[in-house]
């Protein structure tokens, strides 16, 4: 059995799935042209449960999971690893009521990441007294599976990033996510006031923090920029798109890079660092402006409180449960077909999930909770 680390927070938790449809807005990428768009989102909040309670990880994905590693070639013995993944967020307890509202926070995943590889972070943070959504980006996650068992994949041209090549196209891309998180957020504000939910009452949505992984991370720095509720956000390891990236705002963020990630653009071409990732060269040049030239401007305009993180020895893959799960024999058996290193660094994964946990629920116990 492969564990995630135990909780540094106070309180045990529980996690919920919600599907939403927003029936303002017509899904684009749909085939059917009457389709409205269709959101996951995943909370993670305090609960009665003992946080040493195990439960298993993303099980509706195992299968598609499996499906994936046996076609690259990894043997099928050693794939009911899988299966044996345990971490602490029992689905569907009862919600842990308290005196006051828990402070909100949202969760962006990477591009063509999926909301369950940032479990680690959003339930430790949600030990620590918040209720935690983690969003799901429709076409824009690897896999997004329904309730109903539909299955939707992230696009071609969102794996390729092509989108992300084009100032105008990923201005685009930008206001998708955002719309996305704010119908999220109206969305929980009706969960919130609603008498018949679990929720009922215990969300303070007029206070409430963003924080997102990569492009995510810039979902997240845009929304703070945008929503006068959002009073705080964290960018984990992402260039800034959208529009006017770089002016200040009067919000408190915190920015965390991985240090092997930010310090490629210094000592590697645009080449080579293309050639290390698979990235195309147009796209890492536009990534040396809006991550590694865009931040240090961004946090020198900012007109409240900035944080800079480096970690030290992480890639940016690190800022995802993978840094966790490439420890486990059956990645680390198999590096020869596929080496999660490369994508997180050479680090300890339960070392530097703790520190950006650390981190992050400090920051946010700053400036969300009001003693």
């Amino acid at each position: 059995m492969f564990e995630f680390p135990v909780l540094s927070g106070e309180y045990g938790v529980s996690s919920h799935l919600f599907h939403w449809t927003d029936l303002t807005r017509y899904e684009q990428f749909s085939s059917t042209p009457s389709t409205k768009r269709e959101v996951l989102a995943q909370i993670w909040y305090p609960s009665n449960i003992h946080k040493d309670t195990l439960t298993q990880y993303a099980p509706e994905l195992i299968p598609a999971w499996k499906a994936g590693l046996r076609t690259a070639g990894f043997p099928e013995s050693q794939l009911s690893e899988l299966d044996e993944i345990r971490v602490h967020a029992t689905p569907d307890a009862p919600i842990l009521k308290l005196a006051k509202q828990y402070p909100v926070i949202l969760f962006f995943h990477g591009y063509v990441a999926f909301r369950s590889a940032y479990t680690a972070m959003c339930e430790d943070l949600a030990s620590h007294g918040f209720i935690v959504i983690g969003v799901g980006h429709t076409y824009y996650s690897q896999l997004t599976i329904f309730p109903d068992k539909r299955v939707i994949a992230a696009l071609p041209e969102h794996l390729r990033q092509d989108k992300l090549c084009d100032e105008l196209s990923s201005l685009n891309e930008q206001r998708i996510w955002l719309d996305d998180a704010s119908f999220v957020i109206n969305q929980l504000i009706k969960v919130a006031n609603d008498p018949h939910s679990k929720f009922y009452q215990c969300m303070d949505l007029q206070n409430f923090g963003a924080i997102g992984h990569s492009f995510g991370g810039s979902t997240a720095i845009q929304l703070a920029r945008n929503d006068l509720r959002c009073k705080a956000a964290v960018n984990l390891d992402g260039a800034l798109f959208g529009n006017s990236p770089t002016v200040g705002f009067a919000k408190s963020i915190m920015i965390v890079v991985g240090q092997k990630s930010w310090k490629s653009f210094d000592s590697k071409t645009d080449h080579e660092i293309s050639t290390q990732t698979g990235w195309p060269i147009k796209l890492v040049n536009i990534l040396r402006e809006k991550y590694k030239e865009a931040i240090p401007l961004l946090l020198r305009n900012q007109n409240a409180k900035t944080y800079f993180i480096e970690i030290e020895g992480a890639d940016h893959g690190a800022f995802s449960d993978w840094v966790l799960l490439k420890s486990m024999p059956l990645y680390r058996l198999n590096r020869n077909i596929f080496d999660m290193e490369k994508l997180t660094g050479d680090v300890t994964g339960s070392a530097v999930i703790s520190e950006i946990n650390k981190n992050v629920a400090s920051f946010f116990k700053s400036t969300l909770i009001q003693e």
